[in-house]
């Protein structure tokens, strides 16, 4: 990711959302749902507490993650009250869509 970018896309969590995000990382975390090798060498995951943020601040989350597998973002976010979506979805809900332009 270019640098510039990132201060755009980095938010500061607050303590609601790290709270909410404790049963989340406690409930989920021998399901795979966590990293494993992030575990092993004690670095902190993001997934847990874009949920906690979510549900904190009952936000929607849209990602391309597998709907079916139970240890992906939909799977997580649906056990917390978080609603899910992905990008088709997102167009669908406002009225729009996606495109191809013809080349001539």
């Amino acid at each position: 990711m270019d640098k510039k970018w990132k201060k755009h896309l980095v938010h500061k969590t607050d303590i609601a959302s790290i709270t909410a995000s404790i049963p989340i990382i406690n409930e989920e975390f021998n399901t795979g749902f966590l990293d494993s090798k992030k575990q092993a060498q004690g670095k902190e995951e993001a997934d847990p507490y874009l949920l906690g943020y979510c549900k904190t601040h009952n936000y929607v989350l849209i990602t391309n993650e597998s709907k079916i597998k139970p240890n992906k973002i939909p799977a997580i976010a649906i056990k917390n009250g978080v609603r899910c979506i992905d990008i088709n979805d997102f167009l669908k809900e406002r009225g729009l869509r996606m495109e191809r332009k013809k080349t001539e």
